[in-house]
Formats: C-alpha cells, structure tokens, sequence
C-alpha cells in the first residue's frame, strides 16, 4: 500500500486489494466511471473477467481500458499474445482502448503506470485485475460508492472485495487509519 502522485493528483494504491476505485478529488458529476482491467499471460483469465463485466448493466455505458503487459521472453511471448488477441474481442462497453506493453514491466509499474495515465484525464477510475470475476452488480456499486464519497478528505478508495471474515460486516464500512496510520 502507498500514496503516489501524479501532477498535483495523490492518489492510494493497494496491491493486496484485486478491485478498486481511486479518486483524484473534485465534485464535479460523473457519467459512468472509467474502467480499468489490467492482464498479464492470461487469456482464460482475461475472458472470464471481461464477460462478467460485460454482464453489468452499466458496461454499455462504461468506457474500458485494457493494459495487456509485455512478455518476459520466448518463455510468454504466446501466452502474452494470445492475451492480446483475447482483448481485441472485448465487446459490450462503451469504448474499449488496448495498451499492449512491448516490454514486461512487472505488475507494479504495469497498474502505477496505468493508474497514473487515467487519472491524469479522468477524475476517478475503477481498477480491476484479470483474475476476478465480479457480479452483475459490481459496477452499479462502484459507480454510486464513487458518486456519494468522491470529494470526501476521509476517503481514499472504494474497495468492490473484502477478505473472508467470521464477522458480520455491514453493507458499507471504513477502514480507519489505514492509509495515514492514525
């Protein structure tokens, strides 16, 4: 976990959490948050994940963009492709943008990366990786979490996953401290 900055935009990022909305600030109404997928050597993962985005009633209205990572070699190159020719079969969004890597940058720097581009043209975006599959609801809740919290200093994120617990948790909850650590 860490806050980054891209131009006079903080933003948190957290690799421990598969989906994720990140916010640059500004109250300014949105249309449909942008949705970010990111994939790496994975074509079967890539499908999966797509078609159950696509299955959102909210994807015909939702702009998507698909960073493929570069291969590290001859070991992925064909896994890497075939994840490339799995993204150009994308359909059901509003528009689908692929940025294939030409080299691997590793996980990290393929999201920080990517993170920072959309934030730099968009208020808010929705980050997934390519081994989730999400509900039909997904994107309707990122979308209203992203409307009613964006604009609030207590909010850095909106998280569509929490990990399995005993406990009863509530519809919405905050994690206090987990960013500043107060």
């Amino acid at each position: 976990m860490r806050i980054d900055k891209c131009g006079d935009i903080h933003f948190w990022v957290s690799f421990s959490f598969p989906a994720i909305a990140l916010f640059s600030g500004g109250k300014e109404k949105l249309a449909k948050v942008p949705l970010m997928l990111f994939a790496y050597r994975r074509p079967a993962h890539l499908r999966r994940c797509w078609r159950s985005l696509a299955a959102n009633p909210e994807a015909k209205q939702t702009p998507l963009q698909v960073f493929v990572d570069g291969s590290k070699g001859r070991v992925d190159q064909k896994e890497v492709e075939q994840t490339i020719g799995e993204a150009q079969k994308i359909r059901g969004f509003q528009t689908v943008e692929i940025t294939a890597r030409q080299k691997n940058l590793g996980l990290s720097r393929s999201i920080l990366g990517g993170v920072s581009e959309a934030l730099a043209r968009n208020p808010a975006v929705i980050v997934v990786e390519d081994d989730l599959g999400v509900s039909p609801f997904f994107l309707k809740y990122m979308n209203e979490a992203v409307a009613t919290y964006r604009g609030d200093p207590k909010v850095a994120s909106i998280h569509g996953y929490v990990y399995p617990t005993e406990d009863t948790l509530p519809e919405t909850f905050f994690l206090k401290g987990i960013v500043t650590g107060k």
